[in-house]
């Protein structure tokens, strides 16, 4: 019998992009699925969607929390109805290709050591058109699951990709998504299942990841939560980094430099404000929502905390830097000053004149 693949879909106040989600699952070349979708408390049309194509694909498992989870408990909600044997994660404004199943299964089923594999992916903007392809590795490959942990912590970012593009062995899938990290509980959860096996990269964009002002990246990248679960996931995995001669002091550093590019970036392009960044973050951390508490509340200043030491520490380091650059730089003019003063002053510098002047009339 083809072996069931569990495809997990959590939704909240997905209504505007649900239903063409849903649709390209059920267009699958691969039949023998279960798509598992757990609504979150959404306000919106959502679960009417969900429960009208419940009615048409028997498929489709349909369930809805008693209050609001967030995210990646959501996520962990989906993992726990789970009967698969792969695990296909999900996004309600994603879309996946036809094929995009199939080929991932394939991939798993015949490399036993396999853990996960991803593939590149369309950026799709909000009316679905295609702005880029992101495709990390030139051809299909794969890696050793450390080397792919590695990469991703030295890149700053997540290039394994995001739930869509994902699928891995239930089996691995451990204790679930971690809640306590507010942007990069995938990537998280892709690391742990990658420690018991290899990377596998699909090199076709076999899914196509929407990006518009109210998605959850857009909220996480503007409230600044995903450099504060970068510092989180370095100390997690700082022996990856140790053994390859990274210090944890100058990760932190880098993290602290990227982090205020991406700041710059949002404030010259997008108008970013303070005011912005504060309720982009009380909103990634669920405070002020129904079921927020003061451990929520506490983990998220403790992070910023985190972030503002080393953003510091970052800044002393590069003024010390420039001022020794500025040093060296003294020195070096008075230096170069006394040698053009002694060689004017020269003998030989006096008789090669005519010769200087010949030249410089040509």
């Amino acid at each position: 019998m083809k072996s069931l693949v569990s495809i997990l879909l959590p939704v909240f106040n997905g209504g505007k992009f649900l239903e063409a989600a849903m649709d390209s699952v059920l267009a699958q070349t691969y039949e023998n699925f279960e798509l598992i979708v757990v609504d979150d408390c959404s306000t919106d049309g959502s679960v009417s969607i969900a429960k009208r194509l419940k009615e048409q694909d028997s498929r489709i498992k349909f369930f809805q929390n008693e209050s609001n989870v967030g995210l990646f408990a959501n996520y962990n909600r989906c993992l726990e109805y789970a009967s698969g044997t792969y695990v296909k994660p999900f996004a309600q404004d994603d879309i996946l290709a036809p094929t995009a199943v199939e080929k991932m299964l394939q991939v798993l089923e015949q490399d036993q050591t396999v853990a996960l594999t991803s593939c590149a992916r369309n950026i799709i903007d909000a009316e679905g058109r295609v702005t880029k392809t992101r495709c990390v590795i030139p051809q299909s490959r794969t890696l050793k699951g450390q080397e792919a942990i590695l990469y991703n912590m030295l890149a700053l970012t997540n290039w394994i990709g995001e739930p869509s593009t994902v699928m891995f062995r239930k089996q691995f899938s451990g204790t679930g998504f971690d809640t306590t990290l507010f942007h990069y509980g995938d990537l998280d959860m892709w690391f742990r299942v990658l420690l018991n096996g290899e990377y596998h990269f699909i090199a076709e964009p076999l899914a196509s990841f929407r990006t518009h002002p109210g998605s959850a990246t857009s909220k996480n990248l503007s409230g600044l939560l995903f450099a504060l679960d970068i510092i989180s996931m370095s100390e997690r995995y700082a022996q990856v980094l140790r053994d390859t001669g990274v210090s944890d002091e100058l990760y932190k550093r880098c993290v602290s430099e990227y982090a205020a590019l991406q700041v710059d970036e949002l404030v010259r392009n997008e108008g970013l404000t303070l005011k912005d960044v504060i309720a982009a973050a009380r909103k990634g951390a669920r405070i002020g929502v129904a079921g927020d508490d003061k451990e929520t509340a506490l983990r998220m200043m403790d992070a910023f905390v985190g972030l503002s030491f080393y953003t510091l520490r970052s800044l002393t380091h590069t003024l010390r830097e420039l001022s020794d650059v500025q040093c060296r730089l003294g020195s070096d003019k008075e230096y170069l000053s006394r040698r053009l003063e002694n060689m004017e002053q020269s003998t030989s510098w006096k008789l090669t004149a005519p010769i200087r002047k010949l030249l410089s009339q040509q």
